[in-house]
């Protein structure tokens, strides 16, 4: 059996899109980057310019896509950019594009103040608002906190094992929620009370199976 090497992956949130301006709730419901979504994402790729791509993956919401392709912009790399449904982000249901200003009453009024706050501000507050979310969406279309985990646990560990026999960097460019959960499932109260930033940087190491935190929420 080869030995297994080091797959570093470099998980990207996309730039801001015009929903992320508006202060909307959005999951897989797709926006436009926003000029300033863009020229974060130029940065970005000025940064990491001379990085060695093996591969680039990115959800298959286009504002992860054009995020994507703006880094690429001085980038050699050189192949397709491979689309994913498992790195998406959460599913809200009926809540999809809800003003935030709106949404905080309805958590409030079910879910009461005090139990809200501990939600935003407690030891597992990824957890407790996707649940709270999809409670409130009260369909069953939105999408769990475990369910979304193990989405992004899964894709990832699968594609970290398509490299670990030779390694190398990997591009992910995903989402928010997906991504800030997946590294709080890996080192717990790391990340700052809000998500990602958008377009900033994570790297997370894959080896033997096993992820490893190494930096979180860099800017470009």
């Amino acid at each position: 059996m080869p030995a297994m090497k080091t797959v570093h992956f470099y998980l990207v949130r996309h730039g801001q899109t015009r929903l992320n301006r508006l202060k909307r709730l959005q999951g897989v419901t797709n926006s436009r980057l926003t000029h300033k979504g863009r020229e974060a994402a130029r940065n970005l790729g000025t940064q990491l310019k001379d990085m060695d791509f093996e591969a680039v993956y990115t959800s298959d919401l286009k504002r992860t896509q054009d995020t994507a392709n703006f880094i690429l912009e001085k980038n050699r790399y050189a192949f397709d950019i491979q689309p994913l449904k498992g790195l998406r982000e959460v599913d809200f249901g009926r809540l999809e594009e809800m003003k935030n200003k709106k949404l905080i009453p309805l958590l409030v009024k079910k879910f009461g103040f005090f139990k809200v706050i501990k939600a935003v501000l407690g030891h597992n507050r990824f957890r407790d608002l996707v649940d709270m979310f999809a409670e409130l969406e009260g369909t069953s279309q939105a999408e769990t906190y475990d369910s979304m985990t193990s989405r992004i646990i899964e894709t990832l560990t699968d594609i970290g094992s398509q490299y670990q026999t030779r390694g190398g960097n990997i591009l992910i460019v995903s989402h928010g929620l997906v991504l800030s959960s997946f590294i709080d499932s890996l080192e717990k109260n790391q990340l700052p009370i809000m998500l990602l930033k958008n377009a900033s940087v994570s790297n997370v190491d894959f080896e033997k199976g096993k992820f490893k935190v190494v930096k979180i929420n860099q800017k470009g």
